[in-house]
């Protein structure tokens, strides 16, 4: 688990220091989905433990602030909603077959809607 935690928590160092802002942005949600689709419990933990989520969230939110700064992102999409978008897509993909494939889709449709 703790694995699996890590390659989370670098997910999010990476785009927090990425300075293409869409690119931080996008490579964060797609490498988010792509973990919890591919280990659940990483889902659970964000899912049911606001401490594990918080103590990575203040990167997460500088990934943010920094879209919205930059109008890459609607200005009412928060942190929560990136958490609750993630645990989502991955609830819905394993509802059916080829759970990878429709995530990815599921991101592509994510993606779109939440430009301004």
């Amino acid at each position: 688990m703790e694995e699996q935690l890590e390659a989370f928590r670098a997910l999010i160092e990476h785009a927090a220091e990425n300075e293409d802002v869409t690119a931080a942005l996008e490579a964060l949600f797609r490498g988010v989905v792509e973990l919890v689709v591919h280990r659940p419990l990483v889902a659970k933990v964000l899912a049911g433990s606001e401490d594990e989520f918080r103590a990575m969230e203040a990167k997460v939110e500088t990934v943010v602030a920094r879209a919205k700064k930059a109008k890459v992102i609607r200005p009412d999409a928060g942190v929560s909603d990136f958490r609750r978008l993630v645990c989502g897509i991955e609830l819905a993909a394993r509802v059916g077959p080829q759970p990878r494939a429709a995530a990815q889709r599921y991101v592509e449709i994510v993606l779109a809607d939440i430009r301004p």
